[in-house]
């Protein structure tokens, strides 16, 4: 796991190249009203699963659109110890397998958990980002305030609550 190239499709990768500073140097269609949050598409496949974990959001593969982002092997191997960490917290946070704790460390130290599932967190991440970072930016200077308002909103409805956080992951 996390030693190929991933490849974004759909309406997804869109939302990739948009919150990519990435897509301004390639010169890419979007680059023009791209927010520029992340410095590379790698970067949104590190913080996208978390998002879409805090905000309870899965998404399928779309495939209504032919955009695609491809995320690189030499950057996913790079960024691979990251990706794992992340994957775990991922995989120990869902729990739509109904698992207990038990089953839950097994399933993930042992099977590996379940990339796709993953996946759908990554996707359901790149929506709420997208959704957050269009919703009245539209300067570098708006998404600065966006980027900084997400972090605090984040950072207080989390404030504290880590023993909290910690039971939650285990149920």
């Amino acid at each position: 796991m996390f030693d190929n190239n991933i490849l974004i499709k759909g309406k997804h990768a869109t939302y990739v190249k948009f919150l990519s500073e990435k897509t301004k140097l390639l010169g890419e269609g979007t680059s023009k009203n791209g927010a520029g949050v992340f410095k590379r598409f790698v970067d949104t496949l590190l913080i996208a699963p978390i998002f879409g974990v805090l905000k309870n959001m899965r998404a399928d593969e779309d495939k209504t659109s032919d955009d695609r982002a491809n995320i690189l092997a030499e950057q996913i191997i790079r960024e691979k110890s990251n990706l794992e960490f992340i994957f775990k917290l991922v995989m120990l946070n869902d729990n739509s397998k109904g698992y207990n704790a038990d089953e839950k460390i097994n399933w993930i130290f042992r099977e590996n958990g379940d990339f796709d599932l993953f996946m759908q967190y990554v996707r359901g991440g790149l929506e709420y980002l997208y959704e957050y970072f269009t919703d009245g930016a539209t300067t570098k200077d708006d998404y600065y305030e966006k980027i900084i308002s997400l972090i605090d909103e984040t950072q207080l409805e989390f404030n504290g609550n880590y023993d909290e956080i910690l039971s939650n992951l285990m149920k």
